[in-house]
Formats: C-alpha cells, sequence, structure tokens
C-alpha cells in the first residue's frame, strides 16, 4: 500500500509526514474522489479520479512514493 510506503519513507528520510486533502463530486450514490498530498511542502494531485476515497488516496500515495524515490537515488 502506498500510503504506507510514502509514511515510511518520510520517517526514514525525517521528513513531515504525508498531509492528505480529499474532496468528492458527483451524486452520493455515484461519488468521484479526487485526492492531493502534500510532502516537504510539495503538493501531488491525482491526476484521474476514483470511485472510493482509499483508492484516491493510494495513487497519489504512489504519485508522490515514486517522486521521493526517484529524487533520493538520483542523489
Amino acid at each position: 500500500m502506498y500510503t504506507n510506503k510514502l509514511q515510511e519513507l518520510c520517517q526514514k528520510n525525517s521528513y513531515p509526514l504525508p498531509e492528505y486533502q480529499t474532496t468528492h463530486e458527483g451524486p452520493l450514490h455515484n461519488p468521484l474522489f479526487s485526492s492531493t498530498v502534500t510532502v516537504k511542502s510539495i503538493s501531488f494531485t491525482s491526476p484521474e479520479p476514483a470511485s472510493t476515497l482509499k483508492a484516491s488516496q493510494e495513487f497519489v500515495a504512489m504519485v508522490a512514493f515514486h517522486h521521493f524515490l526517484q529524487n533520493e537515488n538520483t542523489s
């Protein structure tokens, strides 16, 4: 799960913990969720809405995790 991986990466590197913000749109019986996660004052937004809050946060955590992992490996 990328939310856990991102949190572990933040703790390992002494970054502030990720902060998530999620919005939803559409009818209550079929909402779409979009999430933003902020780490080290860098915000990442899910490129596509998801059908569940958890999926939306997982997707944006994956984007952020790969960003920081790539930067960690190039340093």
